[in-house]
């Protein structure tokens, strides 16, 4: 069994396509060779995979590949040179400080460029927990965050932050918005809660209604009550 446990698996290939890169080179190097170790320099293309978070050290691995190599340039990843390939692959592990470096030697003549622009993405491995569920925004919460909390202690007392946060920032939604009721409204409320009421009273009402009418009519015609 491997040693190694990987939770988290990605098979995506993120390409590192901007190019920035320090230059150094002998004095004595033709400035047309140097030219055109540059451009064999920027035809170089790196990309990396997420491979997985490894439980037991707390670190996340990637899988970096470098294409269109000139044959006669050398890659140096964190010190591990690979020379004569065109394409070659390293597993390396999260850093701030990735070291990529190519190196030409031609005819005595000595050209390094230091690619400064291949950083890989931090991964939070806190990123899907129960805790995170609202707040997914958060940089605490985010897959890919550069400032993820080191420990379990870190990352409750981000997650109390953000959660304070959220509610500062909106207030509204955690108050109770007392709605006005239109007079026709408790009009409608009163007759559905009380309509056996109601009717009785309008019942009663028509009743007097017609027992004075009644006795309207027996006084015209001189009926003694």
């Amino acid at each position: 069994m491997k040693k190694i446990l990987f939770l988290v698996a990605c098979f995506f290939i993120f390409p590192l396509t901007s190019k920035a890169y320090d230059f150094y080179s002998d004095t004595s190097c033709p400035e047309s060779t140097v030219d055109a170790y540059k451009k064999a320099f920027d035809n170089i293309n790196v990309s990396y995979s997420f491979v997985g978070y490894n439980t037991n050290n707390k670190k996340s691995y990637y899988d970096l590949k470098v294409t269109n190599i000139h044959p006669n340039v050398t890659i140096s990843i964190n010190n591990v040179k690979r020379t004569g390939v065109t394409e070659t692959g390293y597993r390396v592990n999260y850093t701030d400080n990735l070291v990529v470096l190519y190196i030409a030697n031609y005819r005595g003549c000595s050209i390094y460029a230091l690619n400064k622009d291949i950083k890989l993405p931090k991964y939070n491995p806190f990123y899907n927990r129960e805790e995170c569920k609202g707040i997914t925004s958060e940089e605490v919460c985010r897959k890919w965050s550069n400032s993820a909390a080191k420990n379990e202690k870190e990352f409750k007392e981000l997650i109390e932050a953000a959660k304070k946060k959220q509610v500062k920032n909106n207030p509204v939604s955690n108050t109770k918005v007392k709605r006005v009721k239109k007079w026709y409204t408790y009009i409608s409320d009163i007759f559905v809660k009380y309509w056996w009421a109601v009717i009785l009273v309008i019942v009663f009402i028509i009743g007097i209604f017609y027992s004075i009418r009644l006795k309207n009519k027996k006084n015209e015609y001189n009926f003694k009550l």
